[in-house]
């Protein structure tokens, strides 16, 4: 039961840090993954005309990759692919194509931050609780 109130605490705090990357990748890559299945080119530049009368769509022809952050959902359930280490290096190249290589420095912070702090703490709390029993 002790172990379980410290997992919660844990909890909140994982919840806490995937929101906020969450946000962070809303703000850097919401709709801009939207690419063209011939070339792969982002369809920005294939087609500027389509996106000047609405830029939150992704017309017919071009094909949006299931991982990517246009809302909170999709957005919760790519940082946690990448946290987890799902295939996480294409949704990083489907963003580099998107954007820039500016953003491989927010996958490298979602991994280091992610995958070796919060892992490590909750291995810590796991094994803290082995030591109290003993």
């Amino acid at each position: 039961m002790a172990t379980l109130r410290d997992v919660a605490n844990f909890a909140v705090l994982l919840l806490l840090f995937m929101f906020i990357f969450a946000l962070v990748g809303m703000q850097l890559f919401a709709n801009k993954l939207c690419f063209d299945p011939e070339t792969g080119r982002p369809a920005e530049q294939v087609a500027p005309d389509v996106f000047a009368e609405d830029p939150g769509i992704c017309p017919d022809p071009f094909e949006r990759p299931r991982s990517h952050f246009d809302d909170l959902l999709w957005a919760f359930v790519t940082v946690f692919q990448v946290l987890t280490g799902e295939n996480w290096n294409t949704v990083m190249y489907d963003c580099i194509r998107g954007t820039s290589w500016a953003a491989a420095v927010y996958f490298l912070a979602l991994i280091i931050m992610g995958d070796f702090i919060v892992l490590n703490l909750f291995l810590a709390i796991l094994l803290g609780s082995f030591d109290d029993v003993d």
